[in-house]
């Protein structure tokens, strides 16, 4: 959870967080691929197509995405050296490093996806890398998927950025601290547990009587194993009866005689 520290100014949470969810959009980004479609095309040859175009509508929706992250990453990036100024020199890195991404991923509408011709798809994989840029379009025999080399805009390898990204948040982390520490996870992991363990099974009133007597009866008696039960307690209490009997009255007289005695000076 960021900004659980309460010395992180509101404004450096807000710039942790959108590039926390840049990295996120990059991890969705490099998990999506598409698989060969000559067997689909074997299965159904309209689901080719299909499968295609929502590999490409997923692709610059998360582009999309990633590349408005990184613009209100670089908005708040400010934010930085007026918090303390030691972390300017950061944020004028980190601005450098996507200045030109930044610029031209709105001058070419890459925030709106740019597929609006036939043939706009093709072009738009060769533009990121995905496929060699003399193909007219994906090999059906071969998969087509995200790596650290797409070109995010066409511009700047995703790999690249993602690793200017977590290095701003990690240094952030270090001065400010974003996320809650050892000590303070210990509550809420120690209740999951509570939560996640076993439940108590609740006893009647006469179970847990008769558990009581019994493990009372087994330490008094040196019994073995405790008695099983309220009545076997109770029969076993009275048949022991005479030797408790026998024994207070030994002891009672012992006090009497020791009261009898004068005291020594």
């Amino acid at each position: 959870m960021i900004g659980a520290s309460p010395d992180c100014p509101p404004g450096i949470v807000l710039l942790a967080d959108h590039l926390d969810a840049t990295l996120t959009v990059g991890e969705d980004l490099l998990a999506q691929a598409l698989p060969p479609r000559a067997d689909l095309e074997e299965a159904d040859p309209a689901s080719a197509p299909e499968a295609f175009e929502a590999f490409i509508g997923r692709m610059v929706r998360l582009e999309s995405g990633l590349v408005l992250r990184v613009l209100q990453a670089r908005r708040h990036a400010a934010e930085l050296g007026r918090a303390d100024p030691s972390m300017k020199a950061a944020a004028n890195l980190f601005r450098a490093q996507t200045g030109l991404m930044a610029e031209l991923a709105v001058e070419r509408g890459a925030l709106g996806g740019g597929l609006e011709r036939p043939g706009d798809a093709h072009a738009w994989l060769r533009s990121r890398g995905l496929i060699a840029p003399e193909a007219a379009a994906p090999s059906p025999f071969e998969a087509v998927a995200a790596s650290d080399d797409l070109k995010v805009a066409g511009l700047i390898r995703l790999g690249d950025l993602l690793d200017a990204v977590a290095a701003l948040l990690d240094l952030i982390d270090a001065r400010f601290g974003l996320y809650p520490s050892e000590m303070e996870l210990e509550p809420e992991a120690a209740a999951a547990e509570a939560a996640a363990s076993p439940e108590v099974v609740q006893m009647g009133e006469g179970e847990a009587a008769a558990e009581v007597v019994s493990s009372a009866d087994g330490a008094a008696l040196g019994a073995a194993e405790p008695v099983a039960s309220a009545a076997e307690a109770g029969s076993a209490l009275r048949a022991d009866a005479p030797a408790a009997t026998s024994l207070v009255r030994r002891l009672d007289a012992a006090e009497a005689d020791s009261a009898e005695r004068p005291t020594g000076g």
